[in-house]
């Protein structure tokens, strides 16, 4: 019953605009002069199947997450309790996954600042005024590191930063993206995904035992990818679901998500009701944005613990701290 096609990662040099075609695209996503609604079709929720008479829907539910800097696209199609219990279950956990790739790209989500502690480390980044601004007033980010076991190391190019997540559950990281996917999928399109939709669903229902929970998610989250993209923000906050093409081997999954933010993307497949209940072996491939992009497989299946990321520049020495000395201060008193 859980069984689901198994997805196998294949070389990321192939062209995937050969095999899909583009079905619907949000672009523009931090836009929050531009709001706009994915209307509900069908009268009832997309999740629970419960109409306006039994539950009760507003404007509030966010049809991409608000943590990668959503401030545009909402929808109704999601009432307000699933959108309150997706919230506290799949959304919180993957905002703890993307945590760190919102530090590398500075988006900020809800709120005006991001802020990472650990141990002694810490970064301060604000998004409307300098941190450091007797030095530079268009510095908005300030590291503060540990010599003996640093977050930011240097190479001979530049620099390795690495970040240590929050414990999360990955595959509730997983299957917030599923609902994204899901949420801006177009309306002709839903029949195809109704037992998948179910099990969604399933896994918040607290009538329903873990052990079929943990069935569930072990059936239905799969292997993706994440793209690195380097640069100063390189992609727009997005979302796009792609459609196979019909002269297109059916070896690969009839649609992909993807996922864009700042310097990542992250892309996987929707599986489909036929393929869910299909033993057929399939193959994703990855949507390249950059001859520069690096690709890394994730496994959903297991918790990574820190990311670490690469990058170009150069190391200024500064001859007056005096401006300095009160976050020198705070580190010597910690």
């Amino acid at each position: 019953m859980y069984q689901i096609s198994i997805i196998r990662m294949e070389g990321v040099d192939m062209n995937f605009d050969d095999i899909y075609e583009l079905l619907i695209m949000y672009d523009d996503l931090a836009n929050k002069e531009k709001k706009e609604y994915i209307p509900c079709d069908f009268g009832r929720c997309l999740f629970c199947l419960q109409d306006s008479s039994s539950t009760k829907f507003d404007k509030s539910s966010h049809a991409i997450s608000e943590s990668i800097g959503n401030k545009r696209l909402f929808s109704l199609r999601e009432c307000r309790t699933c959108n309150t219990m997706f919230g506290e279950t799949f959304e919180n956990n993957f905002g703890k996954y993307v945590f760190p790739f919102k530090i590398i790209s500075q988006i900020y989500g809800k709120k005006t600042k991001l802020h990472y502690k650990h141990g002694t480390d810490e970064i301060e980044i604000k998004k409307n005024s300098p941190v450091l601004p007797a030095y530079d007033s268009d510095v908005s980010a300030l590291i503060k590191t540990t010599s003996d076991n640093p977050i930011l190391k240097r190479t001979s190019t530049g620099f390795i930063l690495t970040l240590t997540r929050q414990s999360y559950n990955p595959e509730y990281a997983y299957m917030a993206l599923l609902k994204m996917a899901y949420g801006i999928m177009p309306s002709n399109q839903l029949c195809n995904f109704s037992l998948g939709l179910s099990y969604l669903k399933a896994i918040t229902d607290a009538t329903i035992d873990d052990d079929t929970k943990n069935k569930i998610l072990a059936a239905t989250t799969h292997e993706c990818f994440l793209e690195f993209v380097p640069g100063i923000l390189p992609l727009s906050i997005s979302s796009s679901i792609y459609k196979r093409k019909k002269s297109a081997d059916n070896k690969y999954p009839n649609f992909m998500f993807v996922l864009t933010f700042g310097n990542f993307s992250i892309q996987l497949a929707i599986p489909t009701d036929t393929e869910i209940r299909s033993v057929e072996q399939k193959t994703i491939i990855c949507r390249v944005h950059s001859n520069l992009s690096k690709i890394q497989v994730q496994n959903f299946h297991e918790e990574e613990s820190t990311y670490s990321c690469e990058f170009t520049a150069e190391l200024i020495p500064i001859e007056d701290t005096s401006p300095l000395q009160d976050i020198i201060s705070g580190e010597k008193n910690d």
